[in-house]
């Protein structure tokens, strides 16, 4: 793995193949946002995007993100920003005390930009120096998916660390946001949607690798602006926009976090049939989930985890195909249930629709 590559992907392996039966991965975890929780007290502007640049590790490159938002000022968007590089001390807040106002800067010592910790602190800090009705978060760095997290920390205080997805959950149900958006890889999986659905209404980011410095911070708060009477139309342009701004092969997405739970409820009724036809179909539906789509073919060990990772709607095809009335039924649900929960996608052809 090159030091720009980083790591996401969207519905992923929710049902996994062993000598036991068949597990459906996803387990109750409290319920989706409801209510009016995201509109922020005091607000200055409509909307703010607020970003975590977690890049105290190797994809530091300097930060000109930072430059490309302070360069995009409009009338409806207030921005903060976290940058925490490889540099020890280096950590600033960049932040716009209202809508096309030049931005302002603060030193921030040394963040540790690997823990839950230092993203609730910034997150409460923002909604302080900038806060608006309505909120995007993005979250820029190394990603792994529901297994690792985000948000890598290499030079931090007791070695690396990162931030795991129930800890961003818990963040979240602190300070909810309207779109969560992962500039990092492999994230956009509908299990970690699922895991944020209390905090985040919309998920947005890639199911597969992205690459350092590719996704338009400019461009995002653009969006914004443009679609700013539509949370949902948000959270579809920041799948826009990172397509438009990728140049390498790619698959992103936006999910509608509540509608998570309808594909949890399908792929448990999927599992449950799994397991009815352990006795005569193991063989076959251990190929079905071994033969569709990946979006990592990593040989260092370490990354590797990465190639056990499938695109649900893609199994859920693959073990319609079996012939066997059940499964093809229960298959059908999964395949529909994502249908819905997915409301924008871009995706090259190489890879399977979201």
């Amino acid at each position: 793995m090159t030091s720009t590559r980083r790591f996401t992907l969207f519905a992923v392996l929710a049902a996994t193949l062993a000598g036991c039966g068949v597990s459906a991965g996803m387990g109750p975890m409290g319920a989706a946002w409801t209510g009016d929780g995201f509109a922020a007290q005091n607000a200055v502007a409509p909307w703010a995007m607020y970003t975590f640049f977690a890049m105290d590790n190797d994809l530091d490159r300097g930060n000109g993100a930072i430059r490309e938002i302070a360069e995009t000022r409009t009338p409806s968007v207030v921005t903060a920003s976290l940058w925490d590089g490889v540099q020890q001390g280096d950590s600033q807040l960049f932040f716009q005390s209202g809508p096309g106002l030049e931005m302002q800067a603060g030193n921030k010592g040394e963040v540790d930009s690997g823990t839950a910790a230092a993203l609730e602190k910034f997150v409460a800090e923002a909604t302080t120096v900038s806060p608006a009705k309505q909120r995007v978060l993005t979250m820029t760095d190394h990603g792994g998916g529901i297994v690792r997290g985000i948000c890598s920390d290499w030079n931090g205080p007791g070695g690396k660390k990162i931030i795991h997805l129930n800890e961003v959950s818990k963040v979240l149900a602190k300070f909810p946001v309207d779109v969560l958006n992962f500039d990092a890889c492999f994230m956009n999986m509908i299990e970690v949607a699922y895991e944020v659905r209390g905090g985040a209404k919309f998920l947005t980011g890639a199911q597969t690798t992205t690459y350092a410095n590719e996704f338009s911070y400019g461009a995002a708060v653009g969006a914004i602006e443009k679609n700013k009477a539509s949370a949902q139309a948000v959270a579809a342009s920041m799948t826009e926009v990172g397509h438009r701004t990728s140049s390498k092969t790619h698959s992103y997405s936006t999910v509608d976090t509540a509608k998570s739970e309808a594909v949890a409820t399908a792929v448990k009724d999927l599992a449950g049939a799994m397991n009815a036809k352990m006795g005569t179909k193991k063989d076959a539906m251990r190929q079905a989930v071994a033969g569709s789509q990946a979006y990592s073919a990593e040989a260092e060990a370490r990354y590797q985890l990465y190639n056990n990772y499938r695109d649900l709607g893609d199994i859920a095809d693959s073990l319609a195909k079996l012939g066997d009335p059940e499964l093809t039924q229960a298959a059908k649900g999964v395949r529909t249930a994502i249908s819905q929960a997915v409301i924008a996608k871009q995706y090259e052809a190489m890879w399977q629709s979201p």
